[in-house]
């Protein structure tokens, strides 16, 4: 989304959430007898807000509808405030090749590196499921891979391979050696809600 569209869509929000906070507050305050009632005219068009002659429950109705609306506006304006999450980023080249600067840099997000992990390893034969993690920390990659297993594979082999495709696969896309990789290994799936089938 482009920048002026972004703040657009922000404004737009904080100022429909101010103007609710405010008519949810005007409506739960009059409704509750604090102040005296309303009255608006607008080009012969006149409006009366007074719920001094309702019964108690439509009396607690209003002041329930304006406390709501008043919630309402709040929400749009925590919204239009809230700062957007940047997905992270890892850089995975520098500035120096060869001892010699280059210009910019190249960088990759965190998910991204996941789901490459992710797709590397469930392409492994007798492997039905996987959901790693990846961190890159001083010395490099470090994986921790939880794996759902097909009851028929041979559990060493079938992790001797994780740990070599996934460190080939992200060592060739990256430039950055892998410097850990931990496979934990089951044969129920990983996620209840997902179910992979072979």
């Amino acid at each position: 989304m482009n920048k002026f569209a972004h703040f657009l869509r922000r404004t737009i929000t904080v100022f429909a959430g101010m103007l609710l906070a405010a008519l949810g507050t005007l409506i739960a305050i009059v409704a509750a007898g604090l102040v005296s009632p309303v009255r608006l005219e607008w080009y012969g068009i006149s409006l009366n807000f007074d719920t001094g002659q309702l019964p108690f429950l439509s009396t607690l109705g209003w002041v329930g509808i304006g406390v709501g609306v008043t919630l309402l506006g709040v929400l749009l304006l925590m919204l239009g405030f809230m700062r957007e999450r940047k997905q992270k980023q890892i850089v995975v080249s520098g500035a120096l090749t060869n001892g010699v600067a280059s210009p910019g840099q190249v960088t990759v997000s965190a998910k991204s590196i996941e789901a490459l992990a992710t797709y590397v390893v469930e392409r492994i034969e007798g492997v039905r499921e996987a959901m790693p993690t990846v961190k890159l920390k001083k010395d490099g990659w470090h994986i921790e891979c939880p794996v759902a297993m097909s009851a028929d594979s041979a559990v060493p082999d079938a992790s001797a391979l994780v740990k070599d495709a996934l460190r080939e696969s992200l060592e060739r896309h990256t430039g950055i050696p892998v410097a850990r990789v931990n496979v934990g290994t089951q044969l129920n799936a990983i996620q209840a809600d997902r179910r992979v089938v072979r």
